[in-house]
């Protein structure tokens, strides 16, 4: 399958419809992308915008993607030339929904207020009490067993960081694996206000700076401690479902 790549235009095309709702994905790596009917043909690892999970059609799904992923804006201004009734849609990140067009519109390149950026950290309610007193702490100090959470096979990570990801559902993984582990119940925690200073790339993006991590894979390491005034609890674990605080 070849993807299409940015600047790639061909006639207007219709998005067709089964019992009046949009199937199929669009899927790609960075700014080439393809349409597919096909689910199950999707590469593994690709962003995808799901197609057809709501009876409005506006309503989308993005799985492996953040809206600050690189070449993800470009990808979705190639897609509204070929597919203009795309640009109603509203997409869905796990980390909260932003429209087409708010996307589109948006200056290229992003300069991130690290002040205004949230972040969450996966962990256990066992630790919880240490984190009110002492703020979240890299393994260096805790000496705590590391929770990979989503992102198994990872490389080693730093033992004077903690990880920090723009996406709830890594979080959730990472506290459900962290709760497995270490016992106690998941928790996720709100992280926000921290020192860019002390920020570095996860080590499993491969890229050289936190602002290209963030943007590519929603990921973080910060160096140090966190104190517990940037912290509050954003979701609780309670009788088999997710609460939030």
């Amino acid at each position: 399958m070849t993807l299409r790549k940015r600047g790639y235009l061909s006639e207007v095309k219709v998005l067709e419809k089964h019992n009046g709702r949009w199937h199929g994905v669009f899927h790609g790596s960075g700014a080439s992308w393809e349409y597919s009917s096909d689910y199950l043909g999707v590469p593994r690892g690709n962003w995808q915008i799901i197609l057809g999970m709501q009876r409005d059609n506006r309503r989308l799904y993005v799985d492996n993607a953040t809206h600050r992923l690189k070449g993800f804006r470009s990808a979705l201004i190639d897609i509204v030339k070929q597919y203009p009734q795309m640009i109603d849609g509203v997409l869905n990140f796990d980390s909260g929904q932003k429209t087409i067009k708010e996307l589109i519109d948006a200056p290229n390149g992003v300069k991130y207020d690290w002040s205004k950026v949230e972040f969450f950290h996966g962990t256990s309610t066992l630790f919880w009490p240490n984190i009110v007193r002492h703020g979240l702490l890299p393994r260096s100090v805790t000496n705590v067993k590391p929770t990979h959470g989503a992102v198994y096979h990872a490389r080693p990570g730093k033992v004077n960081a903690v990880y920090l990801t723009a996406g709830t559902t890594p979080a959730l993984l990472a506290a459900r694996d962290a709760a497995r582990l270490h016992g106690g119940e998941p928790l996720v925690l709100s992280i926000k206000g921290i020192n860019p200073k002390y920020m570095e790339p996860d080590e499993d993006s491969g890229l050289d700076t936190a602002e290209e991590s963030l943007q590519a894979h929603g990921l973080v390491a910060y160096v140090g401690k966190i104190p517990s005034s940037k912290i509050r609890v954003y979701r609780t674990f309670k009788d088999g479902k997710w609460r939030a605080r």
